[in-house]
């Protein structure tokens, strides 16, 4: 991967320069979740089980992907559904990221803009999610780079982090655990040098 990874500075920025709940919610699990594209454009909040603590993605090789979700994410994903389930009944089928068109408002008691129409019951398009994706980071000015930085991001942090390669293996969705290790696997001099001064105090 040539463009650089996200540092744990610009993944608070660009989350914290979010406009809406729904937007924080979708890229901290992004960072959270290392999780593709698709599967995030196609998270709809039933997919969520808070009793288990867990969500289904749908996933590349698989009809789904289940994961935990904890922490912040946890947090932010039940204040969302919270928010949602009181506005309406359907709330289990729609979109955390869907079709929205925002204008300006003519109404000098509302803000500058607003969402002038949306479709929760429609996922965003790819295309749809690239220019998301490129706004949230411009908001936060922050570096453009591509979507799935973030996930090598995440998955590489983990394993940095003392995750094991076979958890790694299982946080990708990987079929083959050599896939991970050739993908995320690499190490920087600095974590040698901290594994290293680990093991010397021993």
């Amino acid at each position: 991967m040539t463009e650089r990874l996200f540092t744990h500075a610009e993944q608070r920025q660009i989350v914290s320069a979010c406009p809406t709940l729904r937007d924080q919610t979708a890229l901290t699990m992004l960072f959270t979740l290392g999780i593709r594209k698709k599967a995030l454009r196609l998270f709809q909040l039933g997919d969520y089980d808070a009793d288990r603590g867990l969500a289904d993605f749908q996933w590349k090789n698989k009809p789904t992907h289940t994961l935990p979700i904890l922490g912040e994410l946890s947090v932010l994903l039940e204040r969302y559904i919270a928010e949602r389930s009181s506005d309406t009944h359907d709330w289990p089928t729609e979109y955390l990221l869907y079709p929205e068109r925002i204008g300006p408002s003519w109404n000098p008691d509302l803000p500058k803009l607003r969402v002038l129409w949306c479709d929760r019951q429609k996922a965003m398009s790819e295309s749809a999610v690239h220019r998301w994706w490129t706004r949230r980071l411009e908001t936060a000015e922050v570096e453009h780079r591509r979507m799935h930085v973030a996930r090598h991001t995440t998955i590489a942090d983990f394993i940095r982090k003392g995750g094991r390669i076979e958890q790694a293996q299982l946080l990708a969705g990987h079929r083959r655990i050599s896939t991970t290790v050739d993908t995320y696997g690499h190490v920087e001099l600095s974590d040698l040098e901290a594994t290293m001064r680990r093991q010397a105090k021993r």
